[in-house]
């Protein structure tokens, strides 16, 4: 950190030792990017940041970030960043599992004062990209899939994990609601296609730079 500060390498630095893979093939850069794009802690120190400007450790959900602003207009940046997580023990995901199980539980009972929204809103990972409520089966993750395909009717799947051999496993709940067979789109169901599209191009735009292998255990609803 000091030798950052004191005209070290970033790049290079980033190149090495940062855990956001993709942007460290990138030397640490995110590209240019608006208020609204990065998490708020890291946007409240980015943005206040001047040209050539290292800031001290930054703490979000994702990890630690040491960020290097390059270049400044009035509306947006150009900055690198370098992200260091926190190694996840397995007492931690034994206890989001036990979360995730529990939350299943709840629903499988199906009382009247807890919903499935409800408990999406309190426990899903507000960072995590959501899925298109009516997302042709081809479209969504291959772990969605195989849980989809093996059990053919609606409601609650059993719990299921994402990314297991990567720094960041996820317990997934999951419960379909409808399905619809394979054939000719209606023009409402082509509308939506086209709105949900738009949205996700825009959405790739804004994070394509910064993908990240996010490191904290979290629970999909």
């Amino acid at each position: 950190m000091l030798q950052l500060r004191h005209g070290g390498d970033f790049a290079a630095t980033a190149k090495r030792f940062s855990n956001d893979s993709a942007s460290a093939a990138q030397d640490g850069e995110l590209g240019w990017f608006r208020r609204g794009v990065m998490v708020k802690e890291f946007e409240d120190v980015a943005f206040r940041l001047r040209p050539g400007e290292i800031s001290f450790p930054v703490e979000t959900s994702f990890g630690f970030h040491i960020i290097n602003v390059e270049r400044t207009q009035p509306a947006e940046i150009l900055a690198r960043h370098i992200l260091i997580t926190p190694e996840i023990s397995q007492g931690q995901i034994a206890i989001a599992r036990r979360l995730a199980d529990s939350l299943h539980g709840v629903l499988a009972r199906g009382s009247p004062q807890v919903s499935f929204d409800s408990l999406a809103k309190r426990y899903a990972d507000p960072l995590e990209p959501k899925l298109a409520e009516d997302a042709p089966l081809t479209e969504m993750p291959p772990e969605y899939q195989k849980a989809v395909a093996a059990d053919t009717t609606l409601g609650l799947k059993p719990v299921f994990t994402e990314g297991a051999d990567t720094p960041r496993i996820k317990f997934i709940v999951l419960e379909v609601t409808a399905r619809h067979a394979a054939g000719e789109l209606s023009f409402d169901d082509v509308k939506l296609r086209i709105r949900q599209s738009l949205g996700d191009q825009l959405a790739i735009r804004h994070f394509i730079d910064q993908l990240r292998r996010q490191i904290y255990v979290d629970i999909r609803l």
